[in-house]
């Protein structure tokens, strides 16, 4: 069940000049673009031994009482224990920012739109057939 006001999600839909996108449907009824991001997530340096520990301690604290406001697809941690990725799919900056800057303070973050390979394929082929289109 979808919680009220989100967006409903649509499979990709196939353009021929943009690839396939996800769309969505507001509760007004309007559409919405909605891109796919790999979050990579790293713990941010500094402090004594017994500062890391406190700060992981109180990380597993927050954990343990946060809902993300996004639906992760996908959510891996890195096994040498110092960070991990996040895939998701979002059409608004606002509640990506939200989640980031709670954990802020402890993790570095790089945020990648990203498609499907298959996907983006042709619209790289099409990109070099431009460009050797031109003499």
């Amino acid at each position: 069940m979808t919680e009220p006001g989100a967006v409903q999600l649509r499979p990709p839909a196939i353009d021929a000049n943009l690839g396939s996108r996800y769309t969505g449907e507001t509760p007004a009824g309007g559409e919405v673009a909605v891109m796919k991001f790999v979050l990579t997530y790293t713990i941010r340096d500094g402090g004594s031994l017994s500062e890391r520990e406190a700060a992981a301690k109180r990380g597993l604290q927050l954990l343990g009482k946060w809902q993300p406001s996004i639906e992760f697809k996908e959510w891996v941690d890195r096994v040498d224990g110092e960070g991990g990725f996040v895939v998701f799919e979002s059409d608004d900056a606002a509640t990506i920012t939200k989640d980031v800057s709670i954990w802020a303070p402890m993790f570095r973050f790089e945020l990648y739109p990203v498609m499907d390979a298959l996907e983006g394929t042709p619209i790289q082929q099409e990109a070099v057939d431009f460009r050797d289109s031109i003499a």
